[in-house]
């Protein structure tokens, strides 16, 4: 793997793969799919794209994982301290 492959985003955003998309997310590529979760990291950090938006705005069960990941994220802190 080459260095520029591996430099890693900005802090609490998950790395989404590009793939055959050429730049559109996964939502924006099938709107019946739901968001993986580079996608709803950006929704939780409110860079979404209208898609994810309006698709977590409709689905409970992305909303339930949202609430997880942010469960995850609270404790991921208290344990180092933040």
């Amino acid at each position: 793997m080459r260095a520029e492959e591996s430099k890693p985003e900005a802090e609490g955003s998950v790395q989404k793969s590009l793939g055959s998309g050429q730049g559109r997310t996964a939502m924006e590529q099938n709107p019946t799919s739901h968001p993986d979760l580079g996608e709803l990291d950006a929704y939780r950090t409110a860079e979404a794209d209208a898609a994810t938006v309006e698709h977590v705005a409709g689905c409970a069960e992305c909303r339930a994982t949202l609430e997880e990941i942010e469960e995850l994220v609270a404790l991921v802190r208290r344990s180092a301290g933040k």
